[in-house]
């Protein structure tokens, strides 16, 4: 596993458009949105992975939000920015207008609201979960054709 590494920075004020559309671009390269499910509960995930560290840091300083990481045991050192449940959230929702690639991945990870991610029985929330879960396994396959 990696070394956590958090700055003081843990603002939820939107970034500068400029900014956003960077990180939109690097998202979309570099990125990653992934379920994790429980059975009774659903969240979700985010991360850009780089080596090089400096990229990572001033994602999170930009964003304010979510963790940086260092993953050990490769010959290069790699580097994550990683947001949970709800930094996910809002960090989707501010890069969703420009991102290209992974736009259908973030509009399926929005459908999930915070009362998913508790431990609900409602039949039509189960299965918009397990919808969600398998539409992002879906546009996360590699070699596929993706639809939008």
């Amino acid at each position: 596993m990696g070394a956590r590494s958090r700055s003081s920075s843990t603002r939820r004020v939107r970034p500068a458009l400029r900014d956003l559309q960077y990180i939109a671009g690097l998202f979309d390269g570099e990125g990653t949105i992934c379920s994790k499910s429980d059975g009774s509960r659903l969240t979700v995930g985010i991360q850009i992975v780089n080596t090089d560290e400096a990229v990572i840091r001033w994602v999170h300083e930009t964003m304010g939000i979510g963790g940086v990481y260092r993953q050990r045991g490769t010959n290069m050192p790699i580097w994550q920015w990683q947001c949970t449940l709800n930094d996910s959230m809002t960090a989707l929702h501010w890069l969703l207008p420009y991102l290209r690639v992974k736009k259908p991945h973030a509009i399926e990870a929005l459908k999930i609201t915070p009362s998913m991610s508790g431990h609900s029985t409602s039949a039509d929330e189960k299965a918009l979960r397990l919808q969600v879960r398998t539409r992002l396994r879906e546009l996360n396959s590699y070699g596929k054709i993706r639809e939008t």
